[in-house]
């Protein structure tokens, strides 16, 4: 094994050679900011940081859909929903809501600023939350595009958000390098704790929803108790 700071072109050579992947497909023209699968694993989404968003079918790796965004060019963040018939995106200013099986838009819901940086669905696909650069997350109805809950008020930006599978927890990781889960019908924080020394980039819960985890540019991993928020472990991710 060759050291990361000794790798070249040669490297990149030969590793491209050795590999052995079944199946290849360009995910898209442009760099891939996310990625996610639906519930059942039948189709997975691929979104682009320029605005554009296709699905595919898991199995066959067919193209199901695709999804440019009508107004501007960045794209921060899309979520897929969980029966991967309906996905939202979001261009800063607005959320765009999508029907995954054939591309049509749906809905747009205008935001009250445009700096909106992530969305998530919830497992219902009936709500949606928006986590911004500066400012309060949101959660907005999705049929209706009225906001029905602010995150926060004041306590947090939203880098990234996601919903518990049951829909009743929103996990927030903030450019204040804080992680916190809130109650979703109400909005209250129900712990807020630090998620990175340095620049949180992202925060998941874990499959059992048990633990949260968190990782910035300090290059450390925080796993957290995603009921109480206590510190289970750091362990650095890289070498330093």
């Amino acid at each position: 094994e060759c050291d990361e700071e000794l790798r070249g072109w040669e490297w990149d050579r030969l590793n491209f050679l050795v590999d052995r992947s079944t199946d290849t497909v360009q995910a898209l023209d442009e760099a891939v900011r996310v990625v996610q699968f639906s519930g059942d694993g039948g189709r997975v989404m691929t979104a682009g940081e320029v605005g554009t968003t296709r699905v595919w079918n898991a199995n066959s790796l067919e193209m199901v859909s695709e999804m440019r965004n009508p107004v501007g060019h960045a794209q921060p963040g899309a979520s897929l929903s969980k029966d991967g018939e309906s996905l939202v995106t979001t261009n800063g200013a607005a959320v765009y809501v999508w029907d995954a099986r054939n591309g049509a838009l749906t809905q747009t819901i205008d935001l009250p600023r445009a700096a909106a940086h992530d969305v998530a669905l919830d497992p219902d696909g009936r709500r949606i939350a928006v986590g911004y650069w500066q400012g309060d997350s949101e959660i907005y109805d999705r049929s209706t595009g009225a906001m029905l809950l602010q995150l926060g008020r004041g306590t947090t930006t939203g880098r990234k958000v996601a919903f518990s599978r049951d829909g009743t927890r929103v996990l927030i990781g903030s450019l204040e390098n804080q992680v916190s889960i809130f109650d979703a019908a109400v909005g209250e924080a129900l712990w807020v704790k630090r998620g990175a020394a340095f620049i949180l980039l992202n925060a998941a819960f874990s499959p059992d929803e048990s633990l949260v985890a968190t990782a910035g540019q300090d290059s450390r991993l925080w796993l957290r108790r995603s009921e109480s928020g206590e510190l289970v472990y750091t362990v650095a991710t890289g070498k330093g």
